[in-house]
């Protein structure tokens, strides 16, 4: 009995030490993998922090874009502002130029036709100066012809005269 209780304890023994090896190997299988888990958590948790951190650096970013943006619009939006006032007063200038020199332009039709009426009265007035003269010479050719002749009828009578 003795033999049969050795033997028994003994596998006893043999089954707690298995026993005590599968819950040792359970144990650090547990522990393999518990550290496993938290170095999983601990990656996932700096993966999350490191997006946060991107998602943080992304947004000033795109606050920093969004107001240079909004500033070189401003600055745009004045320069062309700036360029429309300067191209209607360039516009004005133009506008009252052309006016001013539409007006000159009419001064001057007005002087040309005036003169050219001038002129055209000036040509009749020699043109008729001109036949007077002309008219002139005639009478003055006919009377010295007359006086000619009555010089010469003069003299002749003088002649007669002075014969007689």
């Amino acid at each position: 009995e003795r033999d049969e209780l050795m033997a028994a304890l003994s596998s006893l023994r043999r089954n707690l030490s298995e026993m005590q090896q599968r819950e040792y190997s359970a144990y650090e299988q547990v522990k393999q993998a518990v550290h496993m888990t938290e170095e999983a958590n601990l990656e996932k948790t700096k993966a999350l922090v490191q997006c946060d951190q991107l998602k943080n650096e992304m947004e000033r970013q795109r606050g920093r874009l969004e107001r240079a943006l909004a500033v070189q619009l401003e600055k745009r939006a004045g320069e062309r502002e700036v360029v429309r006032e300067a191209m209607k007063k360039e516009n004005e200038n133009l506008s009252s130029m052309v006016m001013s020199l539409s007006q000159d332009v009419a001064t001057l039709e007005a002087q040309v036709d005036k003169i050219t009426r001038e002129k055209i009265s000036l040509a009749n007035q020699l043109v008729e100066a001109q036949n007077q003269n002309a008219s002139r010479d005639i009478e003055i050719n006919k009377l010295h012809g007359a006086a000619r002749e009555v010089g010469m009828h003069g003299e002749k009578t003088k002649l007669s005269e002075a014969e007689e």
